[in-house]
């Protein structure tokens, strides 16, 4: 099946102890259709989230823009920016406040412009916090989540820390993903839970994980999780390094009908490394992207240290998954995805398959007319006779009409010299 991105552009981020960054797109994308994942790592030596947490967003159809709430140490890493095509995805984006105010638990629930089929929709949210009372995991940590009308985070503290945010909503209007939801409960003692989803293609599916908590101190200990699909893609599984708050880790399972493709692998650093590398099947880095399992790429730790469990995934090749983090101190455990992207077709070819002047359902094949490399297929309507077929080949084609097993026997009919139609809004 024929994809639904039609581009990923990935930037190297440095904010140089600034407030913020801008960049300027290149792949002349419509930012309307983009969902941005981020990963980085950071020198900020304590708990500190106004350093470190980073919204991202488009301030204008040309750039992107990533801010945090306090100017102090460095935040470096990668945007990987997602164009789908708006005739297989929509794309719903919006802000969100959760506002400093005394009350235990916080929800925010912002109505989104369109219902969301939740079986087919996802969401992730890029937030930064106001400069005070930061410190502790129950007041700057989230986690998302989707109904059929509201995209929703909830945190369990919302005293003395504003957060500021952007989210992205992205649902598949023909058959390109589907999507479970499923949360993951840690009581004071659990350290290792899974639970049970309906068995996906571990091949063709990731996942997004976003985590609510009661930790109100600085130790990452107690949130931070290596995330991951289990038995044969039957299960998902979250591992903490320490038991004793109360931890909600909710998970988005993404599965691919198309011929999107994914490539999982465990992140590992000894207490000595900073940088840890996979060697990953190849993959086209035009269409490829880096996802991370958690919130913006952080791994099991043990530590108050936030610069230990921060790290930048990336692709340094066709072939090779790097993750970095800023400095050695401790161990530290994660898991990764490469999402390789099938293209969306951006071309079409159609016409009316005839019998004695009567409409019928025939397979129809397009193959590029200069190498003979088959395209794609499709099956003409037995309404009409109808057929369109998607492509993403734009240059010269052939297209051949199978006849069925069944009554007179007929040659094969071939159009030669077909030129594709661009996609409306491809």
């Amino acid at each position: 099946m024929i994809g639904c991105v039609k581009s990923v552009e990935v930037f190297y981020f440095n904010l140089s102890g600034g407030l913020s960054q801008t960049l300027t797109l290149t792949k002349g994308q419509d930012v309307n259709n983009c969902v941005p994942f981020v990963t980085y790592q950071s020198s900020t030596g304590s708990g500190n989230a106004s350093r470190w947490r980073v919204d991202v967003y488009f301030p204008n159809s040309t750039q992107i823009k990533l801010e945090r709430g306090e100017a102090a140490d460095n935040v470096a890493g990668r945007i990987f920016i997602v164009e789908f095509d708006p005739n297989k995805v929509r794309v719903q984006q919006g802000s969100f406040t959760c506002v400093d105010e005394n009350v235990r638990p916080q929800t925010t629930d912002v109505a989104l412009a369109q219902t969301v089929d939740t079986s087919k929709a996802a969401v992730i949210a890029h937030y930064r916090t106001s400069l005070t009372g930061v410190n502790n995991w129950d007041t700057h940590s989230l986690r998302v989540y989707l109904s059929a009308s509201n995209f929703s985070v909830r945190r369990y503290e919302g005293d003395d820390t504003a957060l500021y945010g952007h989210y992205y909503v992205f649902e598949s209007l023909t058959g390109n993903f589907t999507v479970q939801q499923i949360n993951l409960t840690f009581g004071g003692s659990d350290t290792l839970i899974s639970d049970t989803i309906t068995t996906v293609n571990e091949n063709k599916s990731f996942i997004l994980s976003t985590v609510y908590t009661t930790n109100n101190g600085t130790n990452f200990g107690y949130s931070t999780f290596d995330a991951k699909l289990t038995g044969g893609g039957s299960s998902v599984e979250g591992e903490r390094a320490l038991a004793g708050a109360y931890t909600v880790v909710g998970f988005f399972i993404i599965e691919f009908h198309d011929d999107t493709t994914v490539r999982h692998g465990d992140i590992s650093f000894g207490s000595g490394d900073t940088q840890d590398d996979s060697t990953i099947l190849e993959v086209d880095t035009n269409y490829a992207s880096v996802i991370p399992t958690s919130s913006v790429g952080t791994v099991r730790i043990n530590s108050t240290i936030a610069q230990l469990g921060l790290c930048d995934e990336y692709l340094s090749s066709s072939t090779n998954f790097r993750a970095l983090r800023n400095t050695t101190g401790t161990a530290a455990e994660g898991r990764y995805q490469v999402v390789e992207f099938s293209q969306a077709p951006g071309y079409y070819v159609g016409g009316y398959v005839m019998e004695e002047e009567t409409p019928v359902v025939r397979t129809v094949r397009s193959y590029r007319r200069d190498t003979g490399a088959f395209l794609n297929e499709t099956t003409s309507s037995g309404i009409n006779g109808y057929f369109y077929l998607e492509t993403t080949y734009s240059g010269e084609q052939y297209v051949v009409c199978i006849d069925d097993d069944a009554g007179l026997v007929y040659n094969a009919l071939i159009y030669d010299l077909i030129i594709p139609t661009t996609v409306s809004g491809g």
